[in-house]
């Protein structure tokens, strides 16, 4: 048997189907002298691995990554020391895929248990997601306290790792090592076993110096040494049982006591439907379970529809729930909608959403643009007749978009702030107000600068910028690119346009049998004109009027007034201007 074979193995991936991973990734890292696969294989070929696989409640929830180190025992050019293998193990970890695992175990054996710790020292605190997917480690021979054999080994053999193992009286790197352990604010249980059996006639890692760090008394690995005791041979070896006793008391239950459910979805085959009956609506996540779930949108088939939270992932903590906001915007035009719920479970699921009423619901939308017309028509009446010194302010887009979000909170309450913000973005533009409905998205980048990279913001920045004179709306987010003049695309029909709002058939619906609307937009339009900030606007608004009423000479002259002040493409396109 070649105890002392060099390491000439990579790091690697011993167990994982990519088709259906597993929620838990048990990463093995061998010690000095060892090798990424050899240290945990017994002389007939049984490994350590395929015991820990065998075990009926562990081994079918579980990937297994073996990680390995350059690891000599003879030579200048020796094993890695402590530190150097923790760099590369935190490199390795990442490429490989390992953090993007719910759960991560870690397995060291001797030195490798040393590189585990270093590695979690250094970055456990500094990153939040880490320190909520290690639960455990398991430490086999490590020396907590250093081994007394690497004292006297040092004095034969040139090998930096070794440096790392002296008894921690002697050791500076140990003693600091137990001090920023100690001062961490985030640890995992930490489970060790320890030899019983001498190497060569030394104890090389005794109980007094594997169990330092441990949350719990150490087991014997009875009949082991230290070479020996991570070479487990049958299932109910003891290493194997500290191992998956560990991992049931404190790993399991942590992924697997988690459970999602969805009541106001239906399933329905491989699908699950949620029916829009309101432009804004409330579907429940649950979770029944004691873990913690995160969830998040992907693949959704239209931006029309708004969900919220949209950001990213959330997390619904155990026996607990939360409200996710369903809305549509006001270029929605179909009756179903789908995207994937997607969790840290694993646990997909694809959901329609079907709308049953889509007139209905613009209908409803089109109340929500009348609430706000007639807010900010009353706002500008307050302030038409005081001094311009003292009401300029007040008439400032900034100003009217904060009239119109106080709109939409009143109809729609309940929102978060950001996809308030965003609403009324939406159904300002909607009703043409194009410069306000800028500012109200920039309200929305102050509030999270998350919410407004949801592609549905995307596409409502993207709508309204196409009509509005600016060149970019959020200050440190990026927008998709725009049909602007330089791009050869501002002579394209606006009904072929990408994310055409429909802005007239929206204004149809506003001033829908209701003459005090008509009243109220256009009163809305001539306070507009007065004010040189908004005079672009204030035509704009009329000639959407004018057009909806069916008076379309009118219209026209409004649009063309409107073009002399911002010769927007979307109003070059309305007076067919070349």
């Amino acid at each position: 048997m070649a105890v002392f074979s060099p390491n000439e193995e990579d790091p690697q991936w011993v167990s994982r189907d990519l088709n259906k991973p597993s929620k838990i990734a048990v990463v093995f890292v061998h010690g000095i002298f060892g090798s990424t696969k050899g240290t945990w294989t017994t002389e007939n070929g049984t490994t350590f691995f395929q015991l820990l696989k065998a075990d009926p409640e562990v081994g079918s929830r579980i990937d297994i990554y073996a990680f390995g180190f350059e690891s000599k025992m003879f030579g200048d050019s020796g094993s890695l020391d402590v530190r150097e293998g923790a760099n590369k193990l935190r490199t390795y970890l990442s490429g490989a895929g390992v953090l993007d695992y719910p759960a991560v175990v870690f397995v060291g054996h001797s030195m490798g248990g040393l590189v585990v710790l270093r590695y979690l020292t250094s970055d456990l605190d500094k990153d939040s997601s880490l320190s909520a997917k290690v639960p455990l480690v398991v430490l086999f021979g490590s020396p907590q306290e250093g081994a007394q054999i690497a004292s006297v080994a040092k004095l034969a053999l040139s090998n930096a790792g070794l440096a790392h193992m002296k008894p921690a009286d002697d050791n500076q790197w140990l003693q600091q090592l137990t001090d920023d352990w100690t001062n961490l604010t985030h640890k995992p249980q930490v489970v060790c076993g320890y030899e019983k059996v001498p190497t060569f006639g030394v104890l090389i890692v005794p109980w007094s110096s594997s169990n330092r760090f441990c949350t719990e008394p150490g087991l014997a690995i009875d009949g082991a040494d230290h070479i020996s005791m991570v070479k487990p041979d049958r299932p109910a070896h003891p290493s194997v049982m500290l191992l998956t006793d560990a991992m049931r008391r404190h790993v399991l239950p942590k992924q697997f006591g988690g459970r999602l459910e969805t009541p106001d979805f239906e399933r329905r085959g491989d699908d699950w439907h949620f029916v829009m009956d309101s432009v804004a609506k409330n579907a429940r996540i649950l979770n029944i379970g004691t873990a913690d779930i995160k969830y998040w949108f992907a693949e959704k088939s239209d931006p029309a529809l708004y969900l919220v939270p949209d950001e990213g992932p959330a997390t619904v903590v155990g026996n607990s729930s939360q409200n996710v906001k369903f809305l549509l915007l006001a270029n929605a035009k179909a009756n179903q909608y789908s995207f994937h719920l997607k969790t840290s479970m694993h646990d997909d699921r694809r959901v329609i959403v079907d709308v049953p009423d889509l007139d209905r619901l613009r209908q409803q939308m089109a109340v929500l643009s009348r609430s706000i017309l007639r807010d900010l028509n009353q706002h500008l009446a307050k302030y038409e007749t005081t001094p311009i010194s003292a009401g300029q302010e007040q008439k400032s887009p900034v100003v009217l978009a904060s009239v119109a979000y106080k709109s939409v909170e009143k109809n729609l309450p309940g929102l978060p702030s950001a996809a308030t913000w965003v609403i009324t973005a939406d159904a300002l533009s909607a009703a043409s107000l194009n410069k306000i409905a800028i500012e109200a998205l920039r309200k929305a980048e102050s509030v999270s600068l998350d919410a407004v990279r949801s592609t549905s913001v995307q596409d409502v920045a993207t709508r309204i910028l196409f009509k509005t004179e600016e060149q970019q709306i959020f200050r440190n987010v990026p927008m998709h690119k725009l049909p602007r003049k330089q791009s050869g695309l501002e002579s394209t029909p606006l009904d072929r346009l990408p994310h055409d709002a429909g802005v007239e058939a929206n204004m149809r619906l506003i001033l829908k049998d209701s003459a005090s609307s008509s009243r109220t937009s256009l009163e809305l339009a001539e306070r507009m004109k007065r004010v040189p900030s908004l005079a672009g606007s204030g035509f704009i608004l009329e000639g959407e009027v004018q057009s909806a009423s069916g008076d379309a000479q009118a219209a026209d002259i409004a649009f063309k007034k409107a073009f002399a002040i911002e010769p927007t493409p979307a109003l070059q396109q309305r007076i067919g201007k070349p």
